[in-house]
């Protein structure tokens, strides 16, 4: 890395327009020390509001157990942990999630209320990937490598905000010796843990659900009308969370699945085969409560495939009949050939879907 131009600049790396890196050069540190457990860099912000969620520290106590792993397969000493530092990670990795911007903190400002630290440092990034990802990521980067593996490097903190959408945006802040006993939190464990898992990620929040297993219990409750078993649940949170499925395409497995459609799609179609009229509620209801048919009308029942398709969608996501008017508005784009998965969509958007499963 080239010698800095003065002791404040900082470096920027763009690798793969993600990973940022700031090292400080030393300063002259100041005669008193201040201790900073309960002030934050941030104006309006308080502790409180900067604390990290149980998984968010998970996540955090994650990547900071990696750091040491590195450090020691490279025969560097441990890092410990540094909760004063917490106010000053938290802001930035907070203020980068609300922006949707890669950032650093103010590491003059840092260094000012730490003067008996002659050096700082920070890496940040925002990344899908599990927690177990982040200092290899850093680790290809030399200058965040340089941050992590540096050898005056004696203390750390981690920071982590999940967004709504999965994003994971880190902040990770690091000093040198002495750190001052009085600037170290009361009655908090210096050591850095060990989260055994290997897929600790930020979870993906689905339209008003505060979290996939709340979006996937739902899908339970709506469509097969119990509660969700946990090997169930953990494996449709778990797809969704990695991305490897989206949430329309839960739903399309929950509405096709034998519990549900094999109850409703048989008589829907022997109804819609029938009459030209919708089927009430209580004829819906009594679908739902008695097994499924032996007798098959898939062959005959081609030419209603779609207002099959949408009155299922009404019964599994509305818990109610169509009215007219929307039914003939979905089924028109079900002809249209308009995918499943976009009509689901639409409904998991819809206002009506909010007030319902958010009530």
């Amino acid at each position: 890395m080239p010698a800095a131009s003065s002791p404040f600049s900082r470096q920027l790396l763009a690798l793969a327009a993600t990973f940022l890196a700031v090292v400080m050069v030393p300063i002259t540190p100041a005669a008193a020390t201040r201790v900073v457990a309960d002030s934050t860099p941030v104006e309006g912000v308080t502790s409180e509001s900067l604390a990290m969620s149980p998984l968010e520290r998970a996540l955090a106590e994650r990547i900071a157990a990696d750091h040491n792993d590195a450090r020691r397969d490279a025969g560097l000493s441990e890092l410990r942990q540094m909760p004063s530092l917490a106010p000053y990670a938290g802001s930035n990795s907070m203020t980068m999630m609300a922006t949707q911007t890669l950032g650093h903190s103010e590491i003059r400002v840092l260094l000012d209320d730490f003067p008996q630290n002659m050096w700082a440092a920070e890496n940040a990034l925002v990344m899908f990937n599990p927690a177990s990802e982040a200092t290899d990521l850093w680790l290809g980067s030399p200058e965040h490598a340089a941050n992590m593996m540096a050898s005056r490097a004696t203390h750390v903190w981690v920071d982590v905000r999940c967004s709504a959408e999965g994003r994971m945006w880190v902040t990770s802040q690091y000093v040198d010796a002495p750190v001052a006993q009085t600037d170290i939190l009361p009655g908090v464990d210096l050591r850095v843990s060990d989260s055994a898992s290997v897929d600790l990620r930020c979870p993906v929040a689905v339209g008003p659900f505060a979290s996939g297993e709340a979006f996937v219990a739902q899908q339970y409750e709506d469509f097969l009308g119990r509660p969700a078993d946990a090997s169930g649940l953990a494996y449709w949170t778990g797809m969704l969370n990695t991305r490897k499925v989206t949430p329309g395409q839960v739903v399309l497995s929950f509405l096709n699945s034998p519990e549900f459609a094999g109850r409703i799609r048989p008589r829907a179609e022997a109804a819609l085969l029938a009459s030209s009229e919708l089927p009430t509620v209580d004829e819906v209801d009594s679908w739902r409560r008695t097994p499924p048919p032996q007798v098959s009308t898939k062959a005959a029942a081609a030419g209603v495939k779609s207002r099959v398709d949408v009155l299922m969608i009404y019964v599994g996501m509305l818990n109610r009949t169509p009215d007219a008017k929307g039914f003939a508005y979905w089924t028109g784009l079900a002809d249209q050939e308009v995918s499943l998965t976009v009509l689901v969509n639409g409904f998991l958007a819809s206002p009506e879907y909010t007030a319902r499963v958010g009530s």
